[in-house]
């Protein structure tokens, strides 16, 4: 296959295309890269309304205008090589050299668009990782906090525990001192009023 440049002069020319349906030829737009796509693509104009896929955009780019609504279409330039080099055979050589400087100007506009496109979508992905990332270190901050807070009131808890249990143990001795202590005073009392018996 030919470098690229060289079928920058086929740019607005008719080209016959095996596409179904369509005898007529096509008029070609657009030559290179399209947003996210690492093939070389073709953009032509098929010429008559809703014949193609698009308006001459994808993914919201725009690299060539349709004369028609929906008459764009784009095809990887492996696929129609051949009809390419046909087209350059066949092409007369009516263009003169500034035409052709034309149509690189305008190819590389539309190169330049594209860039700037792709130049704004990077630069909103990066506002989207860096409030994404913000809101990590937010989130980890708050994690943070609350597991120390857990901590806090882990040892609280655990200061409570022993707390109640030594209450309980001082309530248990209380008791058992006070039970003890009636016992004590109820011998005392019911020998106090023991009557003795006297022997005849």
């Amino acid at each position: 296959m030919k470098p690229i440049s060289t079928y920058y002069k086929l740019l607005e020319t008719e080209i016959h295309l095996p596409i179904e349906g369509i005898s007529h030829p096509v008029l070609l737009k657009y030559i290179g890269y399209l947003q996210s796509q690492p093939t070389l693509y073709c953009g032509f104009d098929i010429l008559e309304v809703n014949l193609g896929k698009n308006n001459g955009s994808y993914n919201g780019v725009q690299y060539f205008e349709t004369k028609f609504t929906n008459s764009g279409l784009f095809i990887p330039l492996y696929k129609i090589s051949q009809e390419l080099e046909l087209a350059l055979m066949n092409r007369p050589n009516t263009k003169t050299e500034e035409s052709e400087n034309t149509e690189l100007n305008k190819q590389i506009e539309m190169l330049t668009t594209e860039k700037q496109h792709l130049l704004e979508v990077i630069e909103k992905n990066q506002v989207l990782i860096d409030d994404f990332e913000h809101m990590m270190n937010l989130v980890e901050t708050k994690v943070s906090d609350c597991l120390a807070r857990i901590k806090v009131l882990e040892t609280k808890n655990e200061e409570l525990t022993e707390e109640n249990q030594d209450l309980k143990a001082q309530i248990r001795r209380n008791v058992d001192n006070e039970f003890n202590k009636g016992e004590n005073d109820y011998d005392m009392d019911y020998k106090e009023n023991l009557t003795p018996i006297k022997m005849k």
